[in-house]
This record gives structure tokens, C-alpha cells and sequence, in this order.
């Protein structure tokens, strides 16, 4: 990943594991808001991200010093069964009270990421979404068009 995520140029992040991201010497690390609001900023870490399900959280962690944020579920989805979609309503005031990037997670595909981009979200993250499609790469090119 990190070779591949070179050669394209983009971000690699790590997710709950912060020994594994200084081993491999990969400065982004994303934490929950619990984890984050407890143990503060890894120090090896120069960019942090939160995984928030509520605005309160979304605030707490950026004025705590995140760097970005990741709002869910957002859609119902299929990574956490019987669970409903969040308010999107929460994640434009979200995103209108915070000056980091928000980007929204959960149930977000082709067809629903133009209410994502409509609610100010910088940005979506999938999982289930392109684990289980048969053309990963057309997803993510079809999610590209969203903001024209």
C-alpha cells in the first residue's frame, strides 16, 4: 500500500494501530473520537483523523487539535447491519462549524454521493462499497463525477 499510495501521490492512513504507523514510518493515524479525546495526538503522528458519529464528538475532536474527520454512518451499510443512516442534517452543520476537512462514511456509493457533497463534506471514504463490487475502479471513477 505504502509503494502504491507513492506512486499516486495520496495520503496513507493508519487506523487504531499507531505502533505499526511509526514502524512504518506513516504519519497519518486515525483513531476513534473516544480514543482521541482520551490519549490526545500520537506522538509519532503529524496528521491525525477522528471517526465521529455525532456533531458533539466532530467538535470536541477539532477543537482538540484534529486534523480531519470522518462522519458515519452516514447510509445504512453493510460494515454495521441493522444500523440506521445518520442525520445528514448533522453532518452540514457539521461541516459548516469546523474549519478541517469532514469527510462522511456509511451506505455511500455512485447514486448517493451528490446528498454528500450537497451536505459540504470535503470528501467520502467507502469500504463495503468497493470490497463488494465487482468493478472497484468504476466506482471510484463514477464517485469522481460527483462534484461536476
Amino acid at each position: 500500500m505504502q509503494t502504491l499510495c507513492a506512486h499516486t501521490g495520496t495520503d496513507l492512513a493508519v487506523n487504531t494501530f499507531t505502533k505499526a504507523a511509526a514502524a512504518l514510518n506513516i504519519c497519518t493515524v486515525t483513531l476513534s473520537a473516544d480514543r482521541f479525546l482520551s490519549e490526545g495526538r500520537p506522538k509519532t503522528a503529524t496528521r491525525i483523523g477522528t471517526s465521529v458519529h455525532s456533531l458533539e464528538k466532530g467538535l470536541a475532536c477539532a477543537d482538540r487539535g484534529a486534523d480531519f474527520l470522518i462522519y458515519g454512518n452516514v447510509f445504512p451499510t453493510t460494515c454495521k447491519p441493522g444500523l440506521p443512516g445518520k442525520d445528514r442534517d448533522e453532518l452540514r452543520r457539521l461541516c459548516m462549524a469546523v474549519d478541517i476537512p469532514v469527510y462522511a462514511i456509511g451506505g455511500i456509493t455512485p447514486a448517493n454521493a451528490q446528498i454528500i457533497h450537497d451536505s459540504g463534506a470535503d470528501g467520502v471514504c467507502l469500504m463495503s462499497g468497493l470490497m463488494l463490487a465487482d468493478d472497484p475502479a468504476a466506482v471510484v471513477r463514477a464517485l469522481r463525477t460527483v462534484r461536476s
